[in-house]
């Protein structure tokens, strides 16, 4: 188990770090109306993701324990056609009515989707090394292409975009050359239908999930304020939530780690004492003064963020739970970050969705203390 955890904290850190670099190196080169583009572009590729994937990666390992590999296997292969099917069907649509961008943007979130479902079966084999490799090459490829990109079209992004999406068919192609997935569709009789009601509970989760994290920069873009400057911001503090799924991945299959609460109060307050002391000075360092307004919002999505890991375990428990309770909890916190957005971004600009998204986890932070506290009475 150390081991496990060691290996996908290593990886999930280096992942982080490809990941920011990409956005650093976007936001250095690609001038600020190009920048916020590519912001609002990977923002609504990890959404349409989870909508594609229909739940698919987290439902599989739960399914894993009560059937088998082969099982999990057909079932992503039907999965995987159906969402071809989907992309192909709404391709004419999407470019009737909102042109090549969005076009791409789909056909990434299609990838991203079939990456993630493929190296989903790394984690059901607790092949550690391979889950981790698979996503820091994705990241190293997307470093790779959308680097060359910017620098030669700093004013279209269009070319980043392509460089995103080519990265991910990059990865597949990796993953389905190691033949560790043995891909294949059912014979007759062979049914699906006691998966479904699985499949459909995590999709919602997963769903919410991806907007609670990622339909900031979207409402901030749709509202008509420049989405640059969160961006940044958010991309910075997004190292803390990309380590802290890294460890989730790990407790989600193996089940809880017991953490004292002494080591995990420590490692946040060390994170939020850091990124107020560095926030500045690395800012000023990676950007210039482009971006400086930045760090206020980096003060408060920093404490949303890295307070989130002292209940890393306790939503753990939950994703093992037969109940509502995360999915309730989930679309608490979105609906109260969507409602509040409105008049924070309107009255304090960009910094006001920084304090919806603090508002949205403290609300959810206290729905995982009364159920702690529930439990104890029992």
């Amino acid at each position: 188990m150390n081991k496990s955890i060691f290996v996908t904290f290593a990886g999930g850190l280096l992942s982080a770090i490809l990941t920011f670099m990409v956005n650093v190196v976007a936001a250095k080169y690609l001038v600020v109306a190009e920048f916020n583009q590519l912001a609002v572009f990977i923002n609504a590729t990890v959404i349409l993701s989870a909508i594609f994937e229909f739940g698919l990666s987290s439902s599989l390992i739960v399914i894993y324990k009560k059937k088998d590999k082969h099982h999990c296997e057909m079932l992503a292969s039907m999965a995987i056609v159906g969402m071809i099917g989907i992309f192909i069907l709404l391709l004419p649509v999407v470019y009737y009515y909102w042109g090549i961008n969005s076009v791409l943007c789909a056909f990434a979130s299609l990838l991203m989707t079939v990456h993630k479902v493929l190296n989903i079966f790394n984690q059901i084999d607790e092949a550690w090394g391979r889950y981790s490799f698979n996503n820091v090459l994705s990241n190293a490829v997307k470093l790779g292409f959308v680097t060359t990109a910017v620098i030669v079209y700093p004013t279209n992004v269009i070319y980043a975009l392509m460089g995103l999406t080519v990265a991910y068919i990059v990865s597949i192609v990796y993953i389905i050359s190691g033949r560790y997935i043995s891909l294949s569709f059912p014979h007759k009789n062979y049914y699906f239908k006691d998966d479904l009601p699985v499949i459909f509970k995590l999709y919602l989760v997963t769903a919410i999930v991806a907007l609670l994290m990622r339909v900031d920069v979207i409402i901030i873009d749709g509202m008509g304020f420049n989405a640059a400057n969160y961006f940044v911001a958010s991309t910075l503090c997004m190292l803390i939530p990309l380590l802290n799924s890294s460890v989730m991945a790990v407790l989600v299959k193996v089940g809880i780690q017991n953490v004292q609460k002494k080591q995990k109060i420590f490692f946040i307050a060390f994170i939020i004492l850091g990124y107020l002391i560095c926030s500045k000075w690395v800012l000023s360092l990676l950007y210039g003064n482009t971006y400086e307004s930045a760090a206020n919002i980096m003060y408060i999505l920093t404490i949303a963020f890295s307070v989130g890991l002292y209940f890393t375990d306790k939503e753990s428990v939950l994703y093992h739970q037969s109940n509502n309770r995360l999915l309730y909890l989930k679309i608490t916190q979105l609906l109260v970050m969507i409602v509040s957005s409105y008049p924070l971004i309107t009255y304090l600009g960009e910094i006001g969705m920084a304090y919806a998204v603090l508002l949205s986890r403290l609300v959810g932070w206290l729905y995982l203390i009364t159920i702690c506290e529930n439990e104890k009475k029992i």
